[in-house]
């Protein structure tokens, strides 16, 4: 039987099929639903995507050496999307600091606070620590980094913020301690939001005499925060200048840190920020380089400070700076200088 002849109409239709069906997949995979019907299109566009390709790849019209240029270039492509898939696992928090871990009895935290149930926009229930200063007007809120606790910061830095006389809103993010929700960047923002709601709404803090202190990925947090809202300063410690940066620092990949979604891009947002701005940075910190922290504190439009905390790591300023630390932290808070 004499082959069959490769009509221009029909190449072009097998060859739509599969880059179709590869962008297709692409999207399904790429995509992060929020609901149950979002989850099951995403399987039936990433089903539909694979049908595509096998179909166009299996086509008797394509000669035997272009399926395997076919093949070959799915592959790649299937390597290069499983690498983003990697890579955007990582701007989902650690899920494994949930209650009870790291939690101990009540009476063992040198302070005493009143556990307060919290709302986020999207109806997440988030668990808080409220620590009351009655003779102060002034309140810090607390936002931790991705790797701790209410449990463990009451035990480390919540506990030395506790000392500086002023009342102190600490927060769970979702998936944490007694939160709700899985962990995510983009919920993380929206939990901030509701610990403002409740200082603000609930509490009555006028927004010139909420703190906002974050450390870590909370300083990012942080700054996103107050980049909305008009507060008394913002406490950045040991925070980086964007999340794709964070991501280069740990995984030094070329190029992957492109294909996160979501930004948390402190260095841009600090540019809208209306407060004063004090930035913490160990000298020796090893997992956000201190030069990172001076490109941040140089972005900030001011008033700013920078408080460079000797021989500090990542996430001991507060034991290496000792009093001195507190005193610099309090001095902020009272002048905003």
């Amino acid at each position: 039987m004499a082959p069959r002849s490769l009509e221009p109409v029909s190449r072009v239709s097998v060859y739509s099929r599969i880059v179709g069906g590869i962008c297709l997949a692409g999207l399904g995979y790429l995509a992060q639903p929020h609901s149950d019907q979002g989850v099951r299109l995403r399987v039936i566009a990433i089903s539909f995507g694979i049908a595509l390709v096998v179909s166009g790849w299996r086509a008797e019209i394509i000669p035997r050496g272009r399926q395997l240029l076919v093949a070959a270039g799915v592959g790649i492509f299937a390597g290069l999307l499983t690498a983003v898939i990697v890579i955007r696992r990582v701007e989902n928090l650690p899920a494994g600091y949930a209650y009870p871990t790291g939690f101990t009895a009540p009476r063992t935290y040198a302070f005493k606070y009143e556990e307060v149930r919290l709302e986020a926009e999207d109806g997440t229930s988030l668990s808080a620590w409220f620590v009351p200063a009655p003779q102060s007007t002034r309140v810090l809120l607390v936002l931790h980094g991705s790797a701790v606790n209410l449990g463990y910061l009451g035990h480390g830095l919540l506990e030395s913020l506790t000392r500086l006389g002023v009342n102190v809103l600490a927060l769970d993010y979702r998936g944490y301690g007694k939160s709700g929700g899985k962990p995510d960047v983009d919920g993380v923002c929206m939990d901030a939001e509701a610990a403002w709601r409740y200082l603000t709404n609930q509490r009555k803090f006028r927004p010139s005499d909420v703190f906002i202190h974050g450390q870590s990925l909370g300083g990012a947090v942080a700054i996103d925060l107050a980049s909305r809202h008009r507060c008394g300063g913002v406490i950045a410690e040991s925070t980086f200048t964007s999340f794709r940066e964070a991501v280069r620092l740990d995984l030094d990949i070329p190029l992957l840190e492109y294909a996160l979604k979501k930004r948390l891009n402190s260095i841009e947002t600090i540019r809208n920020v209306r407060a004063p701005v004090l930035l913490v940075h160990g000298t020796k910190d090893s997992a956000i380089p201190f030069e990172m922290g001076k490109r941040l504190f140089a972005a900030a439009p001011g008033p700013k400070a920078f408080y460079a905390v000797e021989n500090a790591d990542h996430d001991n300023p507060f034991i290496e700076g000792g009093q001195a630390y507190r005193d610099r932290l309090l001095r902020f808070i009272l002048t905003g200088s």
